[in-house]
């Protein structure tokens, strides 16, 4: 054993020490500095570490809207316009319905005509409903219609901001399974080199 450690002190491998005091106090640094050098590891291993954190874009949040389309009839309660019956358009539509609709025309006008007079019914206040009911529909149906765009684009516009999100998170995952593939082949060439050495002594 003395010309194995001969050998070595004179590679410079090991210092040459006198005195067993000496030698314990040699073996007590190392197992110190051994010990700073575990916990210098420790410390850049954590900082290693992938930020956890995941910074979410504010995304706008949209009410979906429950409500249901309104019926005709529903649309002429909100305005305050009675359905049909007497005085309304309707009456029109019905005498219209009760000729045969093989009569020419103008019979019917006149037909209908006669019918209006021995009633009392005033046309034009007919024709007036009719026309106040066509207003309020086509109203109602451009309100609607830009309410609804209005709700679209918002939603087109939602859905762009989480297709960039998706977009933006695949990079995320792609480099994260990089760095974790990198890491792990450093960590294990690192530890097969040193179970080699470790081996090499146990099995001697």
């Amino acid at each position: 054993m003395s010309k194995i450690m001969s050998v070595f002190e004179k590679l410079n491998i090991v210092e040459k020490v006198d005195g067993g005091s000496d030698k314990k106090v040699t073996e007590n640094t190392d197992e110190k500095s051994g010990s700073n050098e575990i916990e210098q590891e420790n410390e850049v291993a954590v900082e290693s570490v992938p930020d956890k954190g995941i910074d979410l874009p504010k995304v706008d949040k949209i009410k979906v809207s429950a409500e249901k389309n309104m019926s005709v009839e529903e649309i002429y309660t909100k305005f305050g316009i009675k359905e049909g019956g007497i005085n309304t358009i309707f009456m029109l539509d019905k005498f219209i319905n009760a000729l045969p609709e093989k009569l020419p025309f103008d019979i019917k006008k006149d037909s209908i005509m006669s019918i209006l007079a021995a009633s009392g019914a005033d046309l034009n206040i007919l024709i007036s409903d009719g026309e106040k009911r066509l207003d309020i529909l086509q109203k109602y149906s451009q309100e609607y219609s830009k309410s609804a765009g209005i709700a679209v684009e918002q939603y087109k516009s939602e859905i762009e901001k989480l297709n960039k999100l998706i977009k933006d998170y695949e990079e995320q995952i792609y480099l994260r399974e990089s760095m974790l593939i990198e890491q792990n082949n450093g960590i294990k060439k690192e530890s097969e080199k040193i179970t080699a050495v470790i081996d090499f002594f146990k099995n001697n």
